[in-house]
């Protein structure tokens, strides 16, 4: 009977006996649950009693521990490369009473035809970092040995079973060129993108799905993912073992939804990103002090387009410590024409925040190609006019932040253009004061570099011509745009940049207008989003589509379309 000083740590019931490859880090990762924690949830929420297990790279012994303590009448057989670690697995196996339903042996699968009887394994010093040397491993950190093989098919005919869970540091790719899955219901496999390139890690999934597997997203992580059979899918994931959290499928709310109550603060979280800027979407997450990835930090295009994708949590060794109390803000492309929407987007919560512990700053994922020169002008120009004195921050490297406040996003592109009623009064909430000496004019607000060709060139001269002031918002300030559509009576926008502007910032007795050259049904509705934010006269002119008078100009079109609207 083992000495309880033997025992190091537990998990998920599994009782850890000290072994010369579990290093104190280690011990510790198993004792917070942090361990091989996507591998063993995957297979936690997708095994089922009664599977026959075949897992390839047994490692501590945990995992195939786990699952032999967890379900009833399974089977399992793992197996190992590294020869140093098989008596420690077997001691693990007695000390939880496995050994009837899990066996251990010291080999390596193959899934070629007429394999040679052994093959050279290259064993670390590390322990748990060792592979196959034919994988690419170097015998400079340790020893290369000679460990049988074991044909796949072999194994199909002398151990059938359901499910394949591999973590074998590279050489699953290997592997899945040649195994035949036919038998398999459940396989759960780490990629490892490092060794072979993220090509070849898409390669290991075409494979897999082209032996009948479909990939799960639901139990899927970045690195390790889990593929099933149709007729198993449908059975869905049992989460009870777990703390799971499920990631949304889509971004969700009404006019009037109001969502302060899911603002979260994570004391410690983690914020990393794919190096450099862009692309888009972009592979970023936020994960709490658990290292769990924080399901509302995804940021969206719209209702059904995510503009971050999963990463995995990175080695604390490279992550940077940031004090402080900071807004996580999402997304953020300068470039793009709602950019400032989507600096807006989850800084609503600041009007929901305890006041004894304000936020010091925001910090912004990248999105798109614009350099850091780009972010900081943008930022510096648009943050103060809704939230002066926050700090914004780009985020450039995996960084832990002091307390970080996650709210939900309140607003997006499509038909979540509208936001949510926070939203909408924190963008309206800028204080305009009294209006200046002489308000009352009229303004024309568009963006040359939008690019909206004939729309902008002819409505600024023919508007120019009517009395309006007209403001570029690639050659001004947005301090001084803010300024004109504040002290403006008649307002109108070319472009969505702009109108987001007039939304946010116009007064509500302003008269706003929209200049519109769609076909007609196929624009956003610019007089109902008007309406959301308070608005009484709003009009989108419509500049394309049927109706129009033969041969007419287009500023003779303009003219007209302006006089019917009353804006001439």
């Amino acid at each position: 009977m083992e000495r309880d000083l033997d025992i190091v740590a537990e998990l998920h019931g599994v009782r850890v006996p000290a072994a010369p490859h579990l290093t104190q880090r280690t011990i510790e990762a198993i004792r917070s649950g942090l361990y091989e924690r996507p591998e063993i949830e995957g297979v936690l929420v997708n095994l089922r009693a009664g599977d026959r297990v075949v897992e390839l790279g047994s490692g501590a012994g945990i995992v195939s521990s786990i699952i032999a303590k967890t379900f009833d009448d399974v089977q399992v057989r793992t197996f190992e490369g590294n020869p140093d670690l098989i008596e420690h697995i077997r001691r693990m196996h007695s000390v939880n009473g496995l050994e009837g339903a899990v066996e251990v042996r010291n080999s390596i699968v193959v899934s070629e035809d007429d394999p040679p009887p052994f093959t050279l394994f290259s064993v670390s010093s590390s322990f748990l970092g060792s592979r196959l040397a034919e994988a690419g491993a170097s015998d400079e950190d340790g020893r290369s040995l000679r460990v049988e093989i074991t044909p796949y098919a072999e194994l199909c005919r002398s151990f059938p079973h359901n499910v394949l869970v591999m973590d074998i540091e590279g050489a699953e790719l290997a592997f899945l060129r040649g195994a035949d899955l036919a038998g398999i219901d459940v396989l759960i496999v780490e990629l490892h993108p490092t060794v072979y390139g993220q090509d070849m890690a898409t390669e290991c999934i075409r494979l897999i799905e082209a032996g009948g597997l479909v990939l799960d997203p639901a139990s899927s992580t970045l690195q390790v993912k889990a593929f099933k059979t149709p007729g198993r899918m449908r059975l869905g994931i049992d989460t009870t073992r777990v703390a799971w959290r499920d990631m949304p499928e889509a971004l969700e709310f009404g006019p009037d939804t109001e969502c302060a109550a899911g603002i979260e603060v994570h004391p410690g979280a983690v914020l990393v990103k794919s190096p450099g800027f862009g692309p888009d979407p972009v592979a970023a997450s936020v994960f709490d002090a658990d290292q769990r990835e924080v399901p509302v930090a995804i940021s969206w295009f719209d209702g059904t387009s995510r503009a971050t994708l999963s990463r995995h949590h990175p080695r604390m060794k490279r992550v940077s410590d940031i004090g402080g109390t900071w807004v996580f803000g999402g997304t953020l492309d300068p470039e793009a024409p709602d950019a400032l929407r989507q600096m807006l987007a989850r800084l609503w919560c600041l009007s929901h925040l305890d006041a004894e512990t304000p936020p010091g700053g925001v910090v912004y994922v990248p999105l798109g190609a614009a350099g850091q020169d780009v972010y900081d002008a943008f930022l510096a120009q648009a943050l103060p006019l809704w939230a002066p004195g926050l700090k914004p921050l780009v985020l450039k490297g995996p960084s832990r932040f002091e307390r970080l406040i996650v709210p939900p996003q309140g607003v997006a592109s499509g038909r979540l253009r509208h936001g949510t009623a926070e939203f909408r009064a924190f963008a309206r909430s800028r204080d305009r004061g009294a209006p200046p000496a002489g308000a009352g004019g009229s303004l024309f607000l568009f963006d040359s570099r939008a690019g909206d060709g004939e729309t902008g060139t002819v409505a600024q001269a023919t508007l120019a011509d009517a009395g309006y002031a007209t403001f570029d918002l690639a050659r001004g300030p947005l301090s001084e745009a803010a300024e004109m559509i504040g002290a403006s009576s008649v307002i109108l926008a070319a472009g969505g940049a702009a109108e987001d502007l007039v939304l946010y910032l116009a007064r509500d007795t302003a008269r706003i207008g929209t200049l519109d050259s769609a076909e007609p049904g196929t624009a956003e509705d610019f007089e109902t989003l008007a309406r959301l934010h308070g608005f009484a006269d709003a009009h989108r002119i419509d500049l394309g589509g049927k109706g129009h008078t033969p041969g007419a100009s287009a500023r003779d079109r303009l003219r007209l379309h302006l006089a019917v609207q009353g804006f001439l």
